[in-house]
């Protein structure tokens, strides 16, 4: 199973590229949220392969290597700025299972892998976001989203064949659900040192009967009292 590290938005606040290269032994891919993040990476020598999360737009294309650089695939738009601008990048189609962001919804599916098919553009992945997997200990509704996602996986495989990467965990599902893994996780916020909620937590205990991993915050504040004034 490959080990994606989120380090979107300066690495959650600890330094995009600190944070890259301490990890860069250890993990498979990087997911960043923009382009520009994506080239900072590159352009400081990092050597992992990257996945944009967020939107890529045509302008951007020249800032990034095809070779390195996988996108993001939930519009149209991309799919033929891709090829109206003759760009070709590892595209990872992302599906609407019930978050109602970023995706594909299922009927659109076969077109999609049809116009990508046409313009010979590579596929690679096949990826979806849990909703509310961190938030509640009822999950109900990710397990739907998850089985959205198995019957979207299985049209996309009879139509152009298995992909190299199939991904659907965020921190809480990799902690909770061993089903979500498939070959690839995004792990993020319990990167830094935190669990995403207490609300994951206390679904840990419950469904393992253990208090999980022990999770330590990477990140230090330290500063010097200064001056101590009584006021009134």
């Amino acid at each position: 199973m490959k080990f994606l590290a989120v380090i979107k938005a300066n690495a959650y606040g600890h330094g995009l590229l600190k944070i890259a290269h301490l990890l860069e032994p250890k993990v498979d891919f990087f997911g960043v949220h923009s382009a520009q993040e994506a080239f900072t990476l590159l352009k400081s020598g990092i050597d992992k392969e990257i996945l944009i999360l967020g939107p890529v737009f045509k302008k951007q294309f020249p800032l990034l290597n095809p070779a390195r650089v996988h996108l993001t695939c939930s519009t149209m738009e991309l799919i033929e700025d891709l090829h109206k601008n003759g760009f070709s990048f590892p595209l990872h189609l992302k599906v609407e299972t019930g978050t109602h962001r970023q995706g594909f919804p299922p009927k659109e599916i076969e077109k999609v892998l049809k116009k990508i098919k046409k313009y010979g553009l590579p596929l690679v992945g096949l990826s979806t976001h849990f909703a509310n997997i961190e938030d509640t200990i009822d999950h109900s509704y990710a397990k739907k989203q998850l089985k959205k996602y198995l019957s979207i996986k299985e049209l996309v495989e009879c139509k152009v064949g298995k992909l190299q990467f199939y991904h659907t965990a965020c921190s809480a599902a990799i902690l909770l659900f061993p089903e979500t893994h498939f070959n690839l996780v995004r792990a993020g916020i319990s990167l830094y040192g935190y669990w995403p909620s207490r609300e994951t937590k206390l679904s840990f205990k419950i469904k393992y009967g253990e208090e999980g991993p022990t999770l330590k915050p990477v990140l230090t504040w330290k500063t010097y009292v200064t001056e101590i004034k009584k006021v009134g």
